[in-house]
């Protein structure tokens, strides 16, 4: 009976190594996994991080051009086409604001002075200057580009009434109210072939 009982401690040994065996490696597997479910979740907060920086990176630099733009306004009694040009062509658009599809001016005036406002344009360079609107509204005043740069790829842009579209007004609206920048809600620019979505961003 000795050897029996023997041979049945015997035999469990490899038995109760091998289910503790098992345990262990689950344990090790929840671990793994567990460790690798909070690195994943660490290199996904830090990716966040890192492109919400970025993007706020990106919508700061061109602050950078419009605050150029007002100090040249600041600097001159009034910024002709050729000044307007002169400044943006000295700037490395590309490099310096990646995404950005142009800088432009946009002019208030007053629908009585709109008459005048066109022939001033066109006496200053621009023989084709004409305002358009992206609806049929009348509003009693309007946020006309004036300037836009660079100018290819922008021209279509030229002489659009902001104010004639909502979101754009809007952004227009809150900017001249706060004198802070403001960034418009999602557009189409006109100046895109495929009448892509944009954004403006005011100032």
């Amino acid at each position: 009976m000795s050897r029996i009982r023997a041979f049945l401690h015997t035999a469990a040994l490899p038995t109760t190594v091998v289910l503790v065996g098992l345990a262990l490696s689950a344990i090790g597997a929840w671990q793994l996994q567990d460790h690798n479910q909070a690195e994943a979740q660490a290199v996904f907060q830090r990716t966040v991080q890192r492109t919400a920086r970025e993007i706020t990176h990106r919508f700061h630099l061109p602050l950078y051009g419009l605050n150029g733009i007002r100090g040249l306004y600041a600097a001159s009694r009034q910024v002709e086409s050729a000044e307007f040009r002169a400044y943006t062509e000295a700037r490395d658009m590309a490099l310096e604001f990646p995404g950005v599809r142009g800088l432009a001016f946009a002019q208030h005036v007053q629908h009585p002075q709109l008459d005048a406002f066109i022939a001033a344009q066109r006496a200053d360079q621009a023989p084709s200057f004409t305002v358009w609107s992206l609806s049929h509204a009348v509003q009693d005043d309007l946020y006309v580009v004036r300037f836009i740069a660079p100018a290819l790829g922008n021209s279509a842009a030229l002489g659009l009434d902001l104010g004639s579209e909502p979101v754009r007004r809007a952004a227009v609206q809150q900017a001249v109210d706060s004198g802070q920048a403001t960034l418009s809600g999602v557009v189409t620019l006109v100046q895109e072939r495929l009448q892509g979505p944009g954004v403006h961003l005011e100032a």
